[in-house]
C-alpha cells in the first residue's frame, strides 16, 4: 500500500548494448530485425500493475515496447509517462480495471489509451481523430451524455474508447442507439472503440 516506482526508463538497444562484444551476441545491425521488431515491440510491457493500493508511478519511459503501462486492477496515479515506437497494436496505457488517472503522457505512435483511465496534459505526434457526436431523438425524450479521453472538444483518439449513456425523460423510454439509421445496441448505456466519426442518435419512444 502507497507503493512507488520512479525512475524506469528501457530502450530494446539495451538488451544488446549491454553486452556488446559477447560471443554469439546480437550484433548492433540486428538490433532492429532481431531485438525490437522481432520481440519487444511484439511482446514487452513497461510496467504491469495488479491489485496495486495508492500506487505512484513517476518518470517512466520506454521505448521499442508492446505497451508501456498496463493495469489489470488496482490504484495508480502517474506522473511523467512516455513512449515511443510501440507494437502496431500497442498501448501507452492500457487500462482493464482500476482507478487510474495519468498525469503528463507523451507519445509517438501506438494508441495513447484503452479502458477507464483519467489523462490529463496528453502530448502526441502524428495523432489520428475522429469526431463523436451523439444526440436524443426526440430532442425532448431524454439527454445524452459522451465519456472518453478527449484530444479536443467532441473528439477523440483512434482506437480510445468512449462510452454513451442515454436517460429518457419522464413518460418516455429508451429504445436503442443508432449510427446512420443502423441499430448499433439496445442498451442505454454504449461502450465501442473509435475508428471514424461517428453520429450516435438516442431514440426514444412514448413510454
Amino acid at each position: 500500500m502507497g507503493g512507488r516506482i520512479e525512475g524506469v526508463l528501457t530502450n530494446g538497444n539495451t538488451f544488446v548494448r549491454t553486452a556488446f562484444y559477447l560471443p554469439n551476441w546480437v550484433l548492433g545491425k540486428d538490433i532492429f530485425p532481431q531485438v525490437i521488431d522481432g520481440y519487444t515491440r511484439k511482446y514487452s510491457d513497461l510496467i504491469t500493475v495488479t491489485d496495486a493500493k495508492r500506487l505512484t508511478i513517476l518518470d517512466a519511459f520506454g521505448y521499442g515496447l508492446h505497451n508501456g503501462l498496463v493495469v489489470n486492477s488496482g490504484d495508480v496515479q502517474v506522473f511523467n509517462q512516455g513512449t515511443d515506437n510501440l507494437g502496431t497494436d500497442g498501448y501507452t496505457a492500457k487500462v482493464t480495471g482500476g482507478d487510474v488517472t495519468i498525469v503528463n503522457l507523451m507519445r509517438y505512435n501506438g494508441t495513447t489509451s484503452t479502458g477507464p483511465v483519467r489523462l490529463y496534459n496528453v502530448m502526441v505526434i502524428n495523432i489520428v481523430e475522429y469526431k463523436v457526436s451523439a444526440s436524443a431523438s426526440p430532442s425532448n425524450a431524454g439527454t445524452v451524455t459522451l465519456a472518453g479521453n478527449e484530444t479536443r472538444p467532441g473528439t477523440y483518439e483512434n482506437g480510445s474508447q468512449v462510452t454513451a449513456t442515454a436517460k429518457p425523460a419522464p413518460g418516455f423510454r429508451f429504445v436503442n442507439w443508432t449510427v446512420g439509421g443502423k441499430p448499433v445496441s439496445t442498451t442505454s448505456t454504449y461502450a465501442f472503440t473509435v475508428t471514424s466519426d461517428t453520429t450516435l442518435t438516442a431514440n426514444f419512444t412514448p413510454a
